[in-house]
């Protein structure tokens, strides 16, 4: 009785009359007689059925005394009766399911998509389904779209409430296979509005069946979830915008026509474009997005028909850095298909637009026409690579 406790007993369809049931959780014992009074009976089936609750961790039998009997129609015992004990091992208790909410990052910059991923880890239990109910804030986050991972293979129900900001999703596993894992359920896409400090967050109550929950497999009256899921705090900020600068090798024309790319090698990566750089070369306050700041990160360049050019420099909230101070120095002309090699390739191309007099990168020096010169840059520079 310190391991287990007897809830129930559901008597089986073998006997017509049952009488005498006595549970004592006390002592570990339990009675229950029953008799066929209608005639003889010579088969088989559930005489009962017993529910137990697992109290504590241990191992021991469930057995019958020496006063179990089975009667013959004379009331008379049969002597080679066979009475077979089980033997029940009780486990420390799993703990309850996950749900949590994940970003990539802690800060979002205004007018920015990022994802909101939804973790569930069953934590060892079998589970037939869960029910989602997030709330959001509609004045900062503006809900986008949304993407089913498969972890559990069944989605049901979805629904968004713009006006409230209230998502609510299930998943169900296969009825013959109860889910027992871990894994990301489902991602969330939001757009930033305006700038603050707002929390996502489920809606959870205990014994509440309505709203956030974790459904067991052993009984579909049980949530899994014994405390509210903790919610997840995004802070909205004014974007961070970086100054930099470049010159072009052998350019001869006006740089403020160049356009290009900058992009922060991060997880996942960030390309911004950009375009019109002053006469000097220089790019000012360009935004940059979302990242974690306050972090080092490589920052490459492109720009048409040039080796891209590498600098590492941190990036922080707010302006990066002061105009003029990151430059990638003189980016080399030829690389005229962009990949980051000025080979044969580079010098085809320049051959298929030769005489060309329009503003295209085959034009390397910027002269206003695709001729010798190119090739002779394009040679000067030939076999060399993207130091990135």
């Amino acid at each position: 009785p310190a391991v287990i406790e007897v809830l129930a007993i559901t008597r089986g369809g073998v006997y017509y009359n049952y009488y005498s049931e006595t549970i004592n959780n006390t002592t570990g014992k339990l009675t229950l007689s029953g008799d066929y009074f209608m005639g003889n009976y010579n088969q088989s089936g559930d005489f009962a059925t017993i529910k137990f609750r697992t109290l504590s961790a241990g191992s021991g039998d469930i057995s019958f005394t020496t006063n179990t009997k089975i009667f013959d129609s004379s009331s008379v015992p049969f002597i080679d009766s066979v009475f077979i004990p089980a033997t029940i091992t009780g486990l420390e208790a799993l703990p309850n399911s996950i749900l949590k909410l994940k970003s990539n990052y802690s800060n979002w910059t205004i007018n920015d998509t990022q994802d909101i991923t939804i973790f569930l880890d069953t934590q060892g239990n079998k589970i037939t389904g869960t029910d989602i109910v997030i709330h959001y804030d509609p004045t900062v986050f503006e809900y986008q779209s949304y993407l089913w991972n498969n972890l559990l293979p069944t989605q049901q129900g979805f629904s968004v409430d713009s006006n409230n900001g209230t998502i609510i999703v299930s998943g169900i596993a296969d009825q013959s296979s109860p889910f027992n894992g871990s894994g990301d359920l489902m991602s969330l896409k939001f757009k930033t509005l305006t700038t603050g400090s707002k929390e996502f967050n489920f809606d959870w109550t205990s014994g509440v069946t309505t709203d956030t929950n974790i459904v067991s497999s052993n009984n579909p009256n049980i949530d899994l979830l014994s405390t509210k899921p903790n919610g997840l705090t995004i802070n909205v900020i004014t974007n961070p915008v970086l100054s930099f600068k470049f010159k072009l090798l052998d350019f001869l024309g006006n740089i403020t026509g160049k356009n290009g790319t900058i992009t922060v090698v991060a997880n996942p990566n960030k390309t911004t474009s950009f375009s019109n750089p002053s006469d000097l070369g220089i790019i000012s306050n360009l935004t940059l997005g979302t990242f974690i700041y306050n972090t080092n990160y490589d920052l490459i360049i492109r720009v048409p028909g040039y080796l891209a050019a590498k600098k590492n420099h941190l990036i922080s909230i707010g302006v990066n850095p002061a105009v003029g101070e990151l430059d990638f120095g003189n980016l080399k002309p030829g690389d005229i298909n962009g990949d980051d090699v000025i080979n044969t390739f580079d010098l085809s191309s320049v051959y298929n637009r030769w005489n060309s007099t329009e503003n295209i990168i085959e034009d390397m020096n910027g002269d206003g026409k695709v001729n010798t010169f190119d090739v002779g840059l394009l040679y000067a520079y030939f076999n060399q690579t993207a130091a990135i």
